[in-house]
């Protein structure tokens, strides 16, 4: 936690966490609006729910197209060796490659 007489108390776990969720929120709008994919949004945790899975059920072209659409997005260069395995399975494996590797964003909270 950050703390100073002239600022708040701002927990960085927090800003960390909602960074995570404003870009899953991005990434499942991505694959609604722009690539049409139709699932249950409100489903039970939908981001750890495999691309390739019953739930979504994405061909391999569908998962390269929604990496450009990420890459466009968050002005970010995944590797193709990151679509094969343990590379983006999920919206959380989507995100935390986001996380880590866009320029300007820094790892809030990152304890690791």
């Amino acid at each position: 936690m950050l703390s100073t007489s002239k600022y708040k108390t701002i927990d960085l776990g927090v800003c960390r966490t909602m960074i995570e969720q404003m870009i899953k929120n991005k990434i499942i709008s991505i694959m609604k609006n722009k690539l049409l994919f139709k699932f249950d949004e409100k489903a039970d945790k939908i981001e750890l729910k495999n691309f390739f899975g019953q739930f979504f059920d994405l061909a391999p072209f569908e998962l390269a197209y929604l990496l450009m659409e990420v890459e466009r997005e968050f002005n970010i260069s995944i590797p193709d060796t990151y679509l094969i395995d343990p590379g983006v399975k999920t919206i959380d494996n989507f995100t935390k490659y986001i996380i880590a590797n866009q320029k300007g964003l820094i790892a809030i909270g990152d304890r690791s």
